[in-house]
């Protein structure tokens, strides 16, 4: 419609501008699924990094796992993501047993037999 009306290079700006506007992109069919991809992410990874400080860890063991099942429904890419949240966990139960073995306190191992 453009070309037929004005100078070509008109045209093609305004295919450009079409092809790169991010609204259509954000709009598109699997795009619109990666932000609720990213925040079920950042709330497992939230809620990992602060699992051993919690007063129910198994309580929130579980939501981990329902956010990830939830995560999996929505783009099954979550997989991949899966290695992000047991780093996480880990990296803070290690943070946490070496802070507690220089303050005298138990380590993991008494922390995990006790819940």
């Amino acid at each position: 419609m453009l070309r037929s009306r004005g100078p070509r290079w008109m045209a093609l700006l305004a295919l450009t501008l079409i092809v790169t506007n991010p609204f259509l992109y954000c709009f598109s069919r699997l795009a619109i699924l990666e932000p609720m991809l990213t925040t079920l992410t950042l709330a497992a990874l939230h809620i990992a990094t602060r699992l051993p400080r919690l007063r129910h860890p198994i309580t929130a063991s579980v939501c981990i796992g329902v956010l990830f099942t939830l995560m999996m429904l929505t783009k099954t890419t979550a997989v991949f993501l899966l290695p992000a949240l047991g780093w996480a966990m880990l990296a803070s139960f290690r943070e946490n047993s070496e802070s507690d073995s220089q303050q005298g306190l138990p380590s993991l191992r008494s922390w995990i037999s006790k819940t």
